[in-house]
């Protein structure tokens, strides 16, 4: 699960607000969103990295310009 009630609304941890294309969207353009599923350290989501095939489709979203 990628977005959780730390990731969603105006609490959202670490400035990450997963909740609605906007919010992904920004994460997307500032590299947050690349950097943080790509981070083993700190993955999102929590618990382990996802698959490498779903953490390309997340780059792929962002270099394709984030299509709706």
């Amino acid at each position: 699960m990628l977005v959780s009630r730390k990731n969603s609304g105006p609490a959202a941890v670490a400035d990450l607000n997963l909740e609605g294309y906007n919010s992904l969207r920004g994460l997307g353009e500032t590299g947050k969103l690349v950097a943080r599923t790509n981070d083993a350290d700190n993955p999102l989501p929590p618990g382990g990295l996802m698959s490498e095939e779903n953490r390309q489709k997340i780059k792929d979203w962002v270099s394709a310009g984030f299509p709706e």
